[in-house]
């Protein structure tokens, strides 16, 4: 959510993360979820796969949440230099004018979230990453247009539980490679996005494009759903 990866206030996605520091639920989950309730740590309880169930949250691309303290706590201001840098959002929107009905369908969203992943340009990580220019300038320039990018990391590549194909890419473009039972921070399917350009409106005066960190994209094509929230 830092100023350099986001830029579109009024865009919502679903995510497998919880997020922890701001959120909502409905009564039906509390009800489910009080009688276990923990006395501490309850955002990364909520993240065990047990309380989790697979279910996702909404969250909007531009943060509504922001985390001002930098001494005490139960991180001990673990992210600290990242957070400080989180863009809150300024911009009203009137949410009751805008359609968000797909981002509860889990199958209509994701048929369309893959099509948007698949229509962007496949980017080889080594295009960059060898690059003497830093990886996030030439991320910046290959968007500005309102062009997506993917760049695709090895599913497979674990050790010790983790990811490091994927780590390795997320610290080269300022993203976090910190995961909690199994899922990045903001990821959906393993995907993380980041929008190098943030709100910088091109000529057109639309958004820049969008980088999309992937899992191959026959492991996204196989997930399946049952149309509803989930």
């Amino acid at each position: 959510g830092q100023s350099t990866h986001v830029g579109n206030a009024s865009r919502v996605l679903r995510s497998d993360f919880f997020p922890g520091l701001g959120w909502m639920m409905n009564k039906r989950l509390w009800q489910e979820l009080e009688p276990k309730w923990p006395d501490a740590y309850w955002d990364d309880w909520m993240r065990n796969p047990e309380n989790r169930l697979d279910r996702i949250t909404i969250r909007p691309e531009i943060s509504r949440t922001f985390h001002f303290g930098e001494e005490g706590g139960a991180s001990v201001n673990q992210f600290g230099a990242s957070q400080s840098a989180i863009h809150l959002n300024t911009e009203p929107i009137k949410w009751d004018t805008i359609n968000v009905s797909s981002i509860l369908q889990a199958q209509r969203y994701h048929v369309s979230y893959l099509t948007q992943i698949t229509s962007a340009k496949l980017y080889p990580r080594g295009s960059f990453m060898s690059s003497s220019i830093p990886s996030f300038t030439i991320l910046q320039k290959e968007t500005r247009d309102g062009g997506d990018i993917r760049v695709e990391y090895d599913s497979k590549a674990i050790y010790n539980g983790k990811n490091y194909d994927f780590e390795d890419i997320a610290r080269t473009l300022g993203l976090s490679d910190n995961e909690k039972a199994g899922v990045y921070r903001t990821a959906y399917h393993g995907v993380v996005e980041l929008r190098p350009n943030g709100s910088r409106l091109g000529p057109d005066g639309k958004f820049g494009g969008l980088v999309f960190v992937t899992p191959p994209i026959d492991q996204l094509r196989k997930i399946k759903f049952l149309d509803s929230i989930n």
